[in-house]
């Protein structure tokens, strides 16, 4: 997703999708996910809850496999108006 400010203050007021970045709006940050899987299943869980994020939902998992959801927002630097 993308930051966007549109008050001209230079702090975001709303995060899009890429593309959809509304008229006079200036991106000064991005917001990314990183969904990464075990590579061996743990034969001790039992199942992985659903996630949401980046406007897409996914389900829980049943395989055995640990995931984590991590994320982070970066400021954009030198964000010429």
């Amino acid at each position: 997703e993308i930051g966007v400010d549109t008050t001209g203050d230079a702090g975001v007021d709303v995060f899009v999708n890429p593309g959809a970045v509304p008229a006079g709006g200036t991106p000064v940050s991005v917001r990314l996910w990183l969904r990464v899987r075990a590579q061996d299943s743990d034969r001790q869980l039992a199942d992985t809850p659903a996630d949401a994020y980046a406007d897409r939902s996914w389900p829980a998992s049943y395989d055995g496999y640990r995931r984590l959801l991590v994320h982070k927002t970066l400021q954009l630097r030198n964000v010429s108006q």
